[in-house]
């Protein structure tokens, strides 16, 4: 069963979140995660303070080349929030998606070229207008069902927990 992550590498949430599913979807094999990053504060509503716009086309490039975008989140989750690193740096990005299995100059490519930027304008369109996800992380199964993120307090491991051990298990 496929499950949909929502999330945003600079809503610290998202970094809980982060900590929750990696340790939790191991125990789930029959739950596929599905990345969808999308920006928490985008840059076309919120121009000043970080974003994460570049790094979520990054992420995205990734994912179409069926690269490793687990340790790709793992890496901006933790340059970003452990050793405050600029992600809207695109040669750290580049040196991110090589750890990740990517070449870092088509990765760069693919970035500074904006391939991805409206990908990653329709998942904003889509968590935060379709919907209508009041704050992430937020998760949804394929079947429709969802756990969402209330504003200000994300979702608690245990509540992520409880959400996954309904899941079905598939062989």
């Amino acid at each position: 069963m496929k499950l949909e992550i929502y999330f945003d590498y600079l809503c610290e949430f998202c970094l809980m979140g982060h900590r929750h599913w990696s340790e939790l979807l191991p125990l789930y094999p029959w739950i596929e995660p599905v990345w969808k990053p999308c920006e928490a504060h985008p840059r076309n509503l919120e121009p000043y303070g970080p974003h994460s716009d570049l790094a979520i086309q990054g992420m995205l490039y990734l994912q179409e080349k069926g690269l490793d975008c687990a340790c790709y989140n793992k890496l901006l989750f933790h340059g970003f929030w452990t050793l405050g690193q600029n992600l809207e740096n695109i040669t750290l990005l580049s040196q991110y998606g090589r750890q990740a299995g990517a070449d870092p100059h088509q990765f760069s490519e693919a970035i500074r070229s904006g391939r991805y930027a409206s990908a990653q304008q329709n998942n904003n369109h889509y968590a935060w207008e379709v919907m209508g996800f009041q704050a992430v992380p937020s998760y949804v199964l394929e079947d429709g069902r969802h756990l969402e993120s209330v504003l200000g307090v994300g979702v608690s491991k245990s509540q992520l927990k409880e959400f996954l051990d309904r899941v079905p298990h598939q062989k």
